[in-house]
């Protein structure tokens, strides 16, 4: 295995997940999801990517970057940036998942080889995310110059159609979210304190709407956007600052900063490495929590209103 987990996918119809290791021999390698046993580790699913850097997870050349799903789960695509030094383009690899049906028995079968499908555009690729109409458009950023927009052939696997969207001024750019309210995707960028919007029109085009600067001023890294009974909120992680960055998604063209949340101050042990995030969002809120007896104490109550419940 490798020594430094760098992402996950998830496959919800096939309950299957399956995480990105770099360091090392970098590989991937899938899991059943069992709602009574756990996480179960799926034989024969473990991929070499032949590489070998003995590295914690980062933007340096060669490293991997993301791992996703398509739409309809058939195929796993996996970013690895190039050479930029030797100028050797980079990677977009496409796994076929074998199985036809998607049964919940763990019954996943992946192929044993890849296709490189990534365009002559192809640099240092990151974050990927898919456009949410089913057609399997694939966003994804590119740290040699900003984005770019690409169609994946559901037969072949193929890449088709690619268009560079190129970020001014960007250094590092890193994860992208989509987001529902504004109908665009969100890229950070790990040298600059800004966080890009980007539309895409009928799945085939795409346009830089705005960028935003971060409440507290720092670079960003990874994102995720979480809908509440509040709104819609971006969340991004400055590692370097410790800090959590929150902007609010009031619509298209519509982010206002909202909140720095210090991590190093309420977590007093905070690693000096830290990367990735996650959002669970209860749309019902939480349940009352009850005594042994049924009733309420007086410190349940004082939680809830902690919890803002």
């Amino acid at each position: 295995m490798g020594k430094y987990p760098v992402s996950v996918a998830f496959a919800r119809t096939r309950h299957t997940v399956c995480v990105l290791n770099g360091g090392g021999n970098a590989n991937i390698a899938c899991f059943h999801v069992n709602q009574l046993n756990g996480i179960i580790p799926l034989e024969d699913t473990k991929r070499d990517l032949n590489v070998m850097i003995d590295d914690r997870p980062s933007s340096k050349d060669n490293t991997f970057g993301d791992i996703i799903f398509n739409p309809d789960e058939t195929k796993l695509v996996v970013s690895q940036r190039g050479d930029r030094t030797n100028h050797v383009p980079g990677q977009i690899e496409v796994f076929k998942v074998l199985n036809s049906t998607s049964p919940a028995d763990g019954n996943f079968k992946l192929s044993n080889f890849s296709t490189s499908v990534a365009s002559d555009q192809c640099e240092a690729p990151s974050g990927m995310r898919f456009y949410p109409d089913g057609d399997n458009v694939l966003f994804d950023t590119d740290m040699g110059y900003g984005a770019s927009l690409s169609v994946l052939d559901p037969r072949t696997g193929r890449l088709n159609r690619s268009q560079v969207i190129e970020i001014e001024e960007q250094r590092e750019t890193g994860w992208v979210e989509y987001s529902m309210n504004a109908t665009a995707f969100f890229v950070t960028d790990k040298g600059n304190p800004t966080v890009t919007e980007i539309h895409v029109y009928n799945g085939h085009s795409a346009e830089i709407i705005s960028s935003y600067s971060l409440p507290g001023k720092a670079p960003g890294t990874d994102l995720t956007i979480a809908d509440t009974r509040f709104g819609e909120f971006i969340y991004v992680l400055s590692p370097r600052a410790g800090s959590v960055e929150v902007l609010k998604v009031n619509g298209p063209g519509q982010v206002v900063p909202f909140q720095t949340f210090n991590v190093s101050k309420e977590v007093s042990d905070l690693p000096h490495h830290i990367q990735g995030m996650a959002s669970f969002i209860k749309l019902n809120g939480l349940p009352k929590p009850k005594s042994a007896s049924g009733t309420e104490t007086a410190a349940m109550r004082e939680a809830s209103r902690t919890l803002g419940r």
